[in-house]
């Protein structure tokens, strides 16, 4: 982490980063905080978690395990890999359902 490589845990992986010391020091989520103080001895970040789906801190991105559309909404804004009309489109077409976003999905993509 310290490389800055980008590292993403959802659900139980949030509980390898805790034993690791990972995230004592920076802003995360997991599945329930007592879920990591429970399995985390060692575990001191409590003031860092947030009550969240996902969360990003600069290259540490972390999500509970029934998020999986923010956890990769979050992976992909970290990536860069879509512009962010495309992104925003995509994220809102599988959170709503609504087939206006599908078409602002298309438009945002054509002649890409």
């Amino acid at each position: 982490i310290d490389e800055k490589v980008i590292i993403a845990a959802v659900c139980g992986a949030t509980i390898a980063l805790a034993n690791k010391g990972i995230l004592n020091n920076r802003k995360h989520t997991s599945n329930d905080l007592e879920v990591l103080k429970m399995f985390c001895p060692e575990y001191t970040g409590e003031n860092f978690y947030l009550n969240q789906p996902a969360v990003t801190d600069d290259n540490l991105i972390t999500a509970s395990g029934i998020a999986p559309l923010e956890f990769s909404y979050e992976i992909l804004k970290r990536t860069n890999l879509m512009k962010t009309e495309t992104l925003e489109a995509w994220y809102q077409l599988y959170k709503t359902k609504e087939p206006k976003y599908f078409y602002a999905l298309m438009e945002s993509i054509e002649g890409a």
